[in-house]
């Protein structure tokens, strides 16, 4: 249903170097508050048989100090710091970003992963 919406790609990719994401964007994309989309795209994440290469992948990115900013990538979803929040934490950050700014002080969520030289591998149980 997802995928006939063009919200989410479920089925197999065409190409065996392709994972679930490919080509589907909007998915993995955080926009707004919208918990259900987010749980979709990490368990799909979760399911996919290229999600140690985007791990890896990742882990390079991090290690160079760059970070994904409001995407949902090997299974974790980026804020729009880049602040990491695994699936667990998921309920929490979409509390908190419905809330005003003005009433509400910033609070830490989810996990935090070090940035630069000695970024730790991030590990995602499958």
């Amino acid at each position: 249903m997802l995928e006939a919406r063009g919200l989410m790609q479920l089925t197999p990719a065409i190409s065996p170097d392709r994972g679930l994401c490919a080509s589907k964007g909007t998915g993995w994309a955080v926009d707004g508050i919208d918990i259900d989309s987010w749980r979709k795209a990490v368990d799909t994440c979760t399911r996919c048989p290229l999600l140690a290469r985007c791990q890896e992948q990742l882990n390079a990115l991090l290690d160079r100090g760059e970070r994904p900013r409001e995407q949902i990538v090997a299974a974790l979803l980026f804020t729009t710091t880049g602040q990491v929040i695994d699936r667990a934490g998921l309920d929490r950050y979409a509390v908190n970003r419905g809330r005003s700014t003005r009433t509400q002080p910033p609070t830490t969520i989810g996990r935090q992963v070090p940035v630069g030289a000695a970024a730790e591998t991030i590990e995602v149980a499958a």
